[in-house]
This record gives C-alpha cells, sequence and structure tokens, in this order.
C-alpha cells in the first residue's frame, strides 16, 4: 500500500529491533545507512521496493507480486538481482593495483 500512496520510505521507517529473515547475512548488515541509503538509490526503483517489501516488510514473493502486478519469478529475480548488486556496491573498494608499463 505504501508503493501505491507514493511514500517514500528510509531506513528511519524499520525499528532497530526489527529482523530480517535472509539464509544468508543481508548486505546492509555490514553498511552503515548512509552508504546502504546511496547504494539503494542507484538501484531501479521496482528493484528497491522488491528489496524493501521483501526484507523488510515481510511480505512472500506472492504478496510481492500481486502489489506490484508482476509475477512471483519477477519478483525473486529483482530481488536476486537487486541483493548481488547491493553486496557489489557496498564492498569496501579494492586497492587499485600499481599500473605496469610495458617496455618500448
Amino acid at each position: 500500500m505504501r508503493l501505491r500512496r507514493g511514500r517514500v520510505l528510509t531506513f528511519e521507517d524499520v525499528p532497530d529491533d526489527e529482523s530480517l529473515p535472509s539464509d544468508a547475512p543481508a548486505p546492509w548488515l555490514h553498511a552503515d545507512a548512509h552508504l546502504l541509503e546511496g547504494a539503494l538509490a542507484r538501484l531501479p526503483a521496482m528493484t528497491r521496493s522488491v528489496i524493501w517489501l521483501y526484507h523488510v516488510e515481510g511480505y512472500t514473493h506472492v504478496e510481492i507480486a500481486e502489489m506490484t502486478g508482476m509475477t512471483a519469478s519477477f519478483s525473486k529475480s529483482q530481488l536476486a538481482r537487486g541483493t548481488s548488486r547491493l553486496r557489489r556496491l557496498l564492498q569496501p573498494t579494492a586497492e587499485v593495483a600499481p599500473c605496469l608499463t610495458v617496455p618500448a
């Protein structure tokens, strides 16, 4: 319903004691809120919505499909792609390897 009303959700809306269901640790468990919000902003709106509805609101893929007018498999793929992208965006930047010069 929040999606339909156009309400913008932030992490301040989630209680601190909220448990997040997941087999693997969610990518945001080790990120600070500022970095997480920045990473989420880089995701497409639908992907962001699916991640929020699944992990924070606790909806199933079938329920998300009904809310968004898509299929459950669409919800699953958006969750998988979005979570993978979040993991990459939240990883600490690797040090750049020294540039190798090619002898002339």
